[in-house]
C-alpha cells in the first residue's frame, strides 16, 4: 500500500465510487498538511446487532503519519431511521502530543456544492447529478468544536480538529439520496445536516 496522500484525485463516471479518497465522511490524521489515513481493518466485533440500532468496532493495525506511528479503534453506531451514523475513534500515538484530525468528503466533478458551518460544526455536499442516479449527497457533523478549521485539498472539503491521544473523538457522517424523495435539492440536504446539529447539541434528557 502507498500513503493516502500519494494517491490523485480520483476520476470517475460511477454515481459515487470513492476509491481511496475520504469518500463520504471519512477519517485520516492531519500531519504537515497532508492525508495519512488507516489501513483496512484487522480485527472486529459486534457489540449490538438489534432492530433499531447496530454496533461494531474496528481495530486497525499501526500505520505511519510523517514520522509518528498511529493506532485506531473504530466504533460505528448505526441507527434505524437516521441518514447519518455515529462514529467513535480512540487513536493512539507516541508522546504527549496532539493529534490533527481531518474528516472529509471528496468532490465530484461538476457543479455540486460544498457548504459548512464551523459554529455549528456541520459540513455538507450536494454533487452534480447522475443522469441515471440522481445525487448522493453526503454530510459530516462534529458538532461545536473548538479552534476547528475548513481546508479545500486533494479534492476534498475538510474539517479539522484537534484531538489528544487516548481520547474519544466521535462525529457523525452519512448520506442522502435524492431520488428517495427526502433530499430533492441542496436545500433539502443542508437543512437535514444542519437540524441533525441543533439536535445534537440540544438531546433529549
Amino acid at each position: 500500500h502507498r500513503d493516502l496522500h500519494s494517491f490523485p484525485t480520483r476520476r470517475s463516471s460511477d454515481l459515487y465510487k470513492v476509491g481511496p479518497t475520504r469518500g463520504c465522511g471519512g477519517l485520516a490524521v492531519w500531519h504537515n498538511g497532508e492525508l495519512y489515513g488507516s489501513r483496512n481493518y484487522r480485527t472486529h466485533k459486534v457489540i449490538a446487532n438489534g432492530p433499531l440500532r447496530t454496533i461494531f468496532e474496528l481495530g486497525y493495525e499501526p500505520w505511519q503519519a510523517g514520522d509518528r506511528t498511529i493506532r485506531e479503534v473504530k466504533r460505528i453506531s448505526i441507527d434505524l431511521g437516521s441518514n447519518l451514523s455515529r462514529f467513535e475513534s480512540r487513536f493512539q500515538a507516541a508522546g504527549e502530543q496532539d493529534i490533527e484530525l481531518a474528516m472529509g468528503i471528496v468532490k465530484v466533478e461538476g457543479d455540486g456544492e460544498m457548504t459548512y458551518n464551523l459554529k455549528s460544526g456541520w459540513l455538507a455536499y450536494y454533487p452534480p447529478a447522475d443522469p441515471a442516479h440522481g445525487r448522493v449527497a453526503c454530510g459530516v457533523v462534529t458538532g461545536a468544536v473548538k479552534e476547528m478549521r475548513y481546508l479545500d485539498h486533494a479534492g476534498h472539503g475538510l474539517l479539522i480538529a484537534r484531538t489528544k491521544s487516548n481520547q474519544p473523538w466521535i462525529y457523525y457522517a452519512g448520506a442522502g439520496w435524492s431520488k428517495s424523495g427526502d433530499f430533492p435539492d441542496r436545500s433539502a440536504w443542508t437543512d437535514y445536516v444542519e437540524h441533525f446539529c441543533r439536535l445534537l447539541s440540544n438531546p433529549l434528557t
